[in-house]
């Protein structure tokens, strides 16, 4: 449980710094200067990490799986605003996102069922 748990943890978090440093280059790139994109950036950042703190905390349980999938919609979103190679990078987090939960899915439910029988 610890072993699928982590490796959740893991992929989350790399996609949360992936975003990280696609805010950066979308603040600090050529194609935004404007202020009010800056805020559009961040706020959404802001956003995105809010939703992986929360999957994140919740993993194991139906808020975690919940907040995990909502998380990844909202960075594909984001990415699409971000633009560049961003959208790439988080179709591949998408697609690695599943097949985290493939494998986490099972682990969980193999440990419910013994919980169930002790």
């Amino acid at each position: 449980m610890r072993t699928a748990r982590a490796l959740g943890t893991a992929v989350l978090t790399l996609e949360l710094l992936v975003v990280f440093f696609g805010a950066l280059v979308g603040q600090f790139g050529g194609s935004s200067t404007h202020h009010l994109a800056t805020a559009y950036i961040w706020t959404g950042f802001g956003l995105v990490l809010l939703t992986y703190i929360v999957a994140i905390a919740g993993l194991g349980q139906g808020r975690g799986g919940c907040f995990s999938w909502i998380g990844q919609i909202a960075t594909l979103v984001y990415s699409v605003y971000i633009g560049g190679f961003m959208p790439y990078l988080v179709a591949i987090f998408v697609v690695l996102w599943y097949f985290t939960i493939k494998i986490l899915g099972p682990v969980l439910q193999a440990k419910s069922e013994g919980s169930d029988q002790g």
